[in-house]
């Protein structure tokens, strides 16, 4: 299909303002868009048709894990939308509502590339809180609350939740606290690379 998917996962609350400014960003217009959130009331912000919404328990430690608990969702209505256009997405985006999405926000978006996700680097405080590590990555670590592929990628990335990967860091703070980073560790894992979607 000659259409890109937009997912909202999560429960909104600090990044309201910004979630907006991508969705415009984004032509939302002329995207489907899938919600997948514990409280379905939270998206009146959302002024365009929505082709799937759903409602899930929150039964995670903390609300970014939950937010990939909810891509784990909105994949799977992605999936069965191609079955039955039998087409792909050209692009899909993941937004986590929940976040502030500590980012810059680009003027525009290009086209990911096979295997590859398109991402957005972390703000300078962000990358400051994970001490000599953003060094590793000459500051450019991948945020993960808001990134694009294409839609294979995105079955791949979508089950990060699912596979468990977070669970070979011991402790929940641990986890929260590295969480970036962990969702890095995972890309390379899978065999995917990414892009800066600043150039």
């Amino acid at each position: 299909m000659n259409k890109n998917l937009i997912t909202l996962c999560g429960n909104p609350d600090r990044g309201i303002s910004k979630v907006k400014r991508i969705l415009n960003i984004l032509n939302y217009d002329k995207c489907d868009i899938i919600i997948v959130t514990e409280d379905l009331e939270k998206f009146k912000f959302v002024e365009s048709e929505v082709k799937i919404k759903k409602e899930i328990e929150n039964d995670s430690d903390f609300e970014k894990l939950f937010s990939y608990k909810c891509l784990e969702w909105a994949s799977y209505f992605k999936d069965k939308i191609e079955l039955e256009d039998y087409k792909l997405y050209n692009e899909c985006f993941f937004i986590n509502v929940n976040s502030d999405l500590n980012m810059r926000l680009p003027q525009s978006i290009k086209r990911s590339i096979q295997k590859s996700l398109t991402f957005y680097r972390m703000n300078d405080f962000d990358l400051q809180q994970l001490d000599n590590r953003s060094i590793w990555f000459g500051n450019n670590l991948p945020s993960s609350c808001f990134w694009h592929s294409n839609s294979i990628e995105f079955d791949i990335l979508s089950k990060f939740y699912k596979g468990n990967f977070y669970l070979k860091h011991d402790e929940s703070k641990k986890i929260q606290d590295n969480f970036d980073y962990i969702f890095y560790e995972y890309i390379g894992l899978v065999g995917l690379t990414y892009l800066n979607g600043y150039e």
